[in-house]
């Protein structure tokens, strides 16, 4: 996932939302959360992932860091 830069902009929304206050820790479960939701999408169509990704990326662009803050 964002370690391996798959997709790219998983990347790029990990450290969008570390910038914006998110731990590393918390955002890997933001980004997580998409990908599940991603993952459970394709094998319950049974398609590839590429017919996909274009979702799975706009979520990624959605995630915003005040939804994610854990509690102290």
């Amino acid at each position: 996932m964002a370690a391996r830069d798959d997709p790219a902009e998983a990347r790029s929304t990990l450290d969008r939302l570390v910038a914006n206050g998110l731990s590393r820790h918390e955002a890997i479960h933001a980004i997580g959360s998409v990908m599940a939701e991603a993952i459970f999408e394709v094998q319950k169509k049974g398609t590839p992932f590429d017919r996909d990704r274009d979702r799975a990326v706009r979520s990624l662009d959605r995630l915003r860091p005040e939804a994610w803050r854990f509690a102290p």
